[in-house]
């Protein structure tokens, strides 16, 4: 008697484990159904209609829309930019003191167009006898303010340093680029760098610059 007993209990329990499960993939098959979906197609990541009120998506593709980083700091107000140019007499230099002042990291794009023949030098850390003249910046989100915690001055006094970059160039040529995947640089932090561009060329240099950062912080 105790036998059965023990076989109706162990019965039992296995009716109800099937009851459960079933009820368990039940509730996972109506909820399957109102689970949002991200899939690819045709390298375009595409997002089920749940998401669209989330996600900013192609009306067209169902695509979702994506910036990079560097665009991304655009809209945030925290991307800046310096274009000019100088004249430079034969045999003088222009030079460019950079400083980061702060916790953050300066995401820069260099980018120098010399009329006639030039060197080039990047150098870190280098001692300033003289910063020179302070210069202005722009804010390419012109929604912000114009200030960061970069300080930028024209034709420091300096000694020494790493040189980080060296290059010689003939006529109508550039120093860096703008593709930031191979011309970025992360200047460290508290550090100085500066950019001397010398004419060597005969007569005097037109030198056109542009100078393309965004502050985040890497670590």
């Amino acid at each position: 008697m105790e036998k059965q007993t023990n076989n109706k209990s162990y019965d039992d329990l296995i009716k109800s484990l099937w009851i459960i499960g079933i009820l368990i993939c039940l509730v996972l098959i109506i909820n399957f159904k109102s689970v949002p979906v991200v899939y690819v197609v045709n390298d375009n990541i595409n997002i089920s209609n749940s998401l669209k009120n989330i996600f900013n998506t192609d009306d067209v593709e169902n695509s979702l829309v994506t910036m990079d980083l560097a665009h991304h700091e655009v809209h945030e107000g925290e991307h800046f930019f310096l274009r000019s140019y100088d004249f430079v007499p034969l045999n003088n230099g222009l030079g460019f003191l950079f400083y980061l002042n702060g916790s953050d990291d300066m995401h820069i794009i260099i980018e120098v167009f010399n009329k006639i023949e030039a060197n080039y030098s990047l150098i870190e850390n280098p001692t300033i006898t003289n910063n020179g003249t302070k210069i202005d910046y722009l804010n390419r989100n012109r929604n912000y303010n114009d200030t960061d915690s970069i300080i930028i001055f024209k034709n420091p006094t300096f000694s020494g340093g790493k040189y980080i970059a060296k290059n010689s160039f003939g006529e109508r040529r550039q120093f860096g680029g703008e593709a930031r995947d191979i011309n970025e640089l992360i200047f460290k932090r508290n550090t100085s760098y500066v950019l001397y561009v010398e004419n060597i060329g005969n007569g005097i240099n037109t030198i056109n610059y542009i100078f393309d950062w965004y502050i985040n912080c890497v670590h």
